[in-house]
């Protein structure tokens, strides 16, 4: 079990990933159509493997938003480079970010943490796949 604050993951300069990701969202309440954003963050994949330093290969890996949320990724979906369909040399990481914009998120909730991915494939609906204020990553 580790637990890793704000300034933890901040001070992982070596595995830290500012970048732009184009979101697709089914038009829902507040989610835009379509819009891009630029976050920062660290590599969901390089945290478990390089910081936590897994002694075996997960089955899976379960995000747990702080309103229940629950997102359930293969290790593939979290060690794969996604796209983004305006930019087609992208290759995007999947994040654990705390500012969206230059705005930090911590202002916002007690877990100031979003799961951040691209796209899989031209047309994906990837918001789906994000989980705001991520409260626990369990690894099984």
């Amino acid at each position: 079990k580790k637990l890793y604050s704000l300034d933890d993951l901040k001070a992982m300069t070596d595995i830290m990933v500012i970048d732009t990701y184009f979101s697709r969202g089914k038009a829902k309440g507040t989610w835009a159509a379509e819009q891009h954003d630029t976050f920062t963050g660290v590599s969901l994949y390089k945290l478990l493997l390089d910081k936590i330093g897994l002694k075996t290969l997960p089955m899976g890996i379960k995000v747990i938003g702080e309103d229940g949320y629950t997102k359930v990724f293969t290790l593939e979906e979290v060690t794969g480079l996604y796209m983004d369909e305006t930019r087609p040399n992208a290759k995007l990481e999947m994040i654990i970010a705390w500012s969206q914009n230059g705005t930090e998120f911590k202002n916002q909730s007690s877990q100031p943490f979003r799961i951040i991915t691209g796209q899989k494939y031209e047309g994906d609906y990837n918001r789906q796949d994000w989980v705001n204020y991520a409260k626990k990553i369990l690894v099984y």
